[in-house]
């Protein structure tokens, strides 16, 4: 899919690195949400007075813009001024990067050469290439803050309503969160990392795909979410001893690449994330051609991450933890 709209995205011929150029090659459409997300009202004119305006107003437009950056999205800058505001596109690993940054009007995908190639303008590389970059520190790491904990919600919760993560903001950053506010810094990080940002929730798309998914949250609505510690957050990424010892047995058994043990410890943890059966994901793995013992540690490996992963249905809460109800005193809120 990424491949397919790379390849769609880079359609425009290359013709020169002006930006008025590169503008008048822009679609009408592209334009007028420039002139939406920074006036917050419609353009009734004609393209060529759009043009002349974002023309007239092109660095504060930039300015705008570049308060809602990440560390993330400044990296990916810094790699086109390196390449001098020119980057040959060989695969679909930054697509991401690139719709956002065209959608900004500070990069444009062309086909130069025959080759899929991103174009900084002339005007706008000068303009980067003297950015005292330190104006946005302070936006940057609050923006980097407002987007760790908004993803790392997402890894233990899958699904949230914003004032959950109002709430830990305020609880471990002293961070008044306004969702109108910051709603561009999560529009952007949404693009690129890939989950939904509505108005009283955030969520990942494969949400959608567990059809039980709401039915579970519905049975326990009287259980608020786990509660995460500040350690919590900023260490989601951790990987559990369970996926160690899952890990361990593909390696003992396979002979498999660092990446395709990732992927799939990755994918069979979001089967679990999602309420998918031992039985479906051992199905699912009968190409594997185990033996009857190997296929029975498989199994114990397996119900070991089931039982200690944080599940999306569940609030956060693991199996293990729902199994003893007893000795789990439920916290009515975060505070």
């Amino acid at each position: 899919m990424k491949a397919n709209l790379t390849d769609k995205f880079f359609s425009i011929p290359y013709r020169s690195k002006s930006l008025k150029t590169l503008l008048q090659q822009t679609p009408k459409d592209k334009l007028e949400l420039v002139y939406l997300l920074t006036n917050h009202e419609r353009w009734i004119n004609t393209k060529i007075e759009l043009i002349n305006y974002i023309l007239t107003h092109y660095q504060d437009i930039l300015h705008i813009f570049f308060s809602y950056f990440t560390t993330d999205i400044w990296k990916f800058i810094e790699l086109l001024l390196k390449k001098n505001g020119e980057l040959t596109v060989k695969d679909s690993g930054n697509v991401e990067y690139i719709v956002l940054l065209n959608m900004y009007l500070i990069a444009f995908p062309v086909i130069k050469n025959g080759e899929r190639t991103l174009i900084v303008p002339h005007e706008t590389l000068d303009f980067l290439k003297k950015l005292d970059k330190t104006d946005y520190i302070t936006n940057v790491k609050l923006n980097d803050t407002i987007t760790t904990y908004t993803r790392a919600l997402l890894e233990y919760y899958g699904y949230y309503e914003i004032d959950v993560l109002e709430k830990y903001l305020k609880k471990y950053e002293d961070i008044e969160f306004a969702f109108d506010k910051y709603f561009p810094i999560l529009s952007n990080d949404s693009l690129i990392y890939g989950y939904y940002v509505e108005e009283n929730c955030v969520y990942l798309p494969t949400i959608e795909e567990n059809p039980t998914f709401f039915m579970t949250r519905k049975q326990i609505n009287n259980i608020d979410y786990y509660p995460l510690t500040k350690k919590d957050i900023y260490s989601y990424t951790h990987i559990s001893k369970e996926e160690v010892d899952l890990a361990n047995f593909f390696i003992d058994h396979f002979e498999i690449d660092e990446d395709d043990l990732a992927s799939t410890i990755l994918a069979i943890k979001l089967c679990i994330q999602m309420d998918f059966s031992i039985k479906d994901i051992l199905e699912d793995l009968d190409y594997l051609e185990l033996s009857p013992y190997e296929m029975k540690q498989l199994e114990k490996c397996l119900v070991n991450l089931q039982n200690n992963t944080r599940l999306w249905s569940l609030k956060g809460y693991t199996k293990n933890e729902l199994k003893v109800p007893k000795l789990i005193r439920f916290p009515k809120s975060l505070n």
